[in-house]
């Protein structure tokens, strides 16, 4: 279990780094059109998704290597499938099969932001993870960052 200060701050952070990461998929998705043959066309589309999906998969490293159980309760697809397309993409990207990245992208990694934004609720909610410590409770704060 993660207990409240710096470390609950670690995890907070990567949570919100997923989220930022997979809506800037999503905007990029917006931006160059939400096709695959677009997609698969336009280099620097695959080339800033890629970018993105490597951002998530360390994060998500970082809260799977952690905190194992915290992943394990949270998220509700394993690490390894994510690594996966990140080593691809990373180091053999020129076998990337693009019909996949673009499956990933549109059906994966909108779990993982859905998971990752359900986390940070029950983070929020939850007086286990020491975010209603009598210490917070006694400068006024819900939670971490200034939230009042």
């Amino acid at each position: 279990m993660v207990k409240g200060g710096r470390e609950l701050g670690v995890l907070r952070d990567n949570l919100e780094w997923i989220i930022r990461y997979a809506e800037g998929i999503g905007e990029y998705r917006t931006y160059f059109g939400d096709d695959f043959e677009t997609f698969a066309d336009t280099e620097v589309y695959q080339d800033a998704c890629y970018s993105k999906i490597n951002q998530i998969t360390q994060c998500l490293d970082r809260v799977a290597s952690k905190y194992p159980e915290f992943y394990r309760q949270n998220f509700s697809m394993p690490i390894g499938s994510i690594k996966g397309i990140r080593n691809i993409i990373s180091h053999q990207y020129e076998n990337v099969d693009v019909r996949i990245v673009w499956r990933f992208m549109t059906e994966e990694i909108p779990e993982w932001e859905s998971d990752a934004r359900s986390a940070l609720m029950r983070i929020d909610d939850d007086e286990d993870y020491g975010l209603h410590s009598p210490a917070l409770r006694k400068r006024g704060l819900r939670g971490l960052f200034g939230k009042r």
